[in-house]
């Protein structure tokens, strides 16, 4: 060992621990700066990178990134300055996009005509394909009626998600029929999420003692802005229609989101994922413990088998067994499998949109325009 080694002593094998250290939680912290700059350590001008960009400037509105003149690795592209740009509201990305100010904007959180819009206007500069990315429910197992796993699944038989795909989405994602690993992710499993079937929804409420929706309570659903436009007719409105249940939903802003779920324990609420880490473990064990409380001992085991073992086919066994499981217990609600959606200006050059919606920008270059 050396000043330049850095050794990380695993408490358990771990076959996806090269993944998990390109994520920025795993991102070292240097020592010396952290003690000379104390919480500004990481701060423009303190923060130590290795990057082909510098960070020369940040707040909450913006980033300003400088190529770094000491970076090691090749580049092929021309660009020297970055500038991201944070804005909430999409529409006023796009137009930014349209007077030229910035050169690649995200528009899938458009309002559907919007969205349909810009991409016919700006057909040549469209960009989409898939992401590595579940978008969905989760049902609040600690309450009643969703402590009852035959509840969560006549609500998962009464979903029609290829509607919210084609209707609601018009193919901006495609229906979660799978399971909570997204496709490309490694272990996907396919065709295994309950299909729609309202006859069998209702025989299943009946079954745990709600039929035709009596003695079910109001229940309650939070939605994020980017639910509101397409959830309440193309999911909730036709649960209400199909089992005869009553659905109060309201919309909560994405900051401070999870505080307020926490805070007023919603029968449904939010439930996607991004992918941190190319493997199943990101979605079956971090992704589901962060969006859910519900908890199964054989699961766990399979969970805790898979994390642990080196030998990827057999991993893989083990997650589509414990995939098995979460779609038969349905604590969580896949929707849709989602794309990532962007305008590329046409002077950008070697520019790769990423299926973890982060791009890698040493290699871009800029044509004269």
């Amino acid at each position: 060992m050396n000043e330049r080694t850095l050794a990380v002593r695993l408490a358990v094998p771990s076959a996806y621990f090269w993944q998990a250290l390109a994520t920025a939680v795993a991102t070292p912290r240097p020592r010396h700066l952290v003690e000379r700059h104390g919480a500004s350590w990481a701060e423009p001008g303190n923060i130590a990178t290795c990057g082909p960009f510098l960070m020369h400037a940040a707040d909450e509105q913006r980033a300003l990134l400088q190529r770094n003149p000491r970076y090691y690795g090749p580049v092929y592209g021309n660009v020297e300055r970055i500038e991201l740009r944070f804005c909430p509201a999409t529409e006023n990305n796009l137009r930014l996009y349209e007077e030229d100010e910035v050169d690649v904007v995200t528009i899938w959180p458009l309002p559907l005509a919007d969205f349909q819009r810009a991409v016919r206007r700006y057909a040549g500069e469209y960009r989409s394909g898939p992401a590595l990315a579940t978008y969905g429910l989760t049902f609040n197992v600690n309450r009643p009626p969703f402590d009852d796993a035959r509840v969560r699944r006549a609500f998962a038989l009464a979903t029609d998600r290829r509607r919210l795909a084609e209707v609601g989405e018009a193919g901006r994602g495609f229906p979660a029929t799978g399971g909570f690993a997204p496709p490309g992710m490694p272990g996907h499993v396919p065709g295994i999420a309950l299909p729609y079937n309202p006859q069998a929804a209702r025989r299943l409420l009946a079954d745990a003692g709600y039929a035709d929706g009596r003695s079910l309570p109001p229940l309650t659903v939070l939605l994020t802005p980017w639910d509101t436009p397409r959830l309440p007719a193309n999911v909730l409105r036709p649960w209400e229609e199909e089992l005869g249940v009553q659905i109060i939903w309201k919309e909560a802003p994405w900051v401070g989101y999870s505080a307020r779920v926490e805070r007023e324990q919603p029968h449904i609420a939010h439930g996607g994922w991004i992918a941190d880490y190319p493997d199943p473990d990101n979605f079956l064990r971090v992704g589901l413990r962060y969006l859910c409380a519900w908890r199964d001992e054989a699961y766990e085991r399979l969970i805790q088998d898979a994390r642990q073992s080196l030998d990827h086919h057999r991993r893989m066994d083990l997650f589509r067994e414990a995939e098995l499981i979460l779609a038969h217990e349905a604590p969580i609600l896949p929707l849709l499998y989602r794309n990532y959606h962007l305008l590329v200006k046409p002077w950008v050059k070697n520019f790769r949109p990423a299926m973890f919606f982060r791009p890698s920008w040493q290699h871009v270059s800029i044509a004269p325009h």
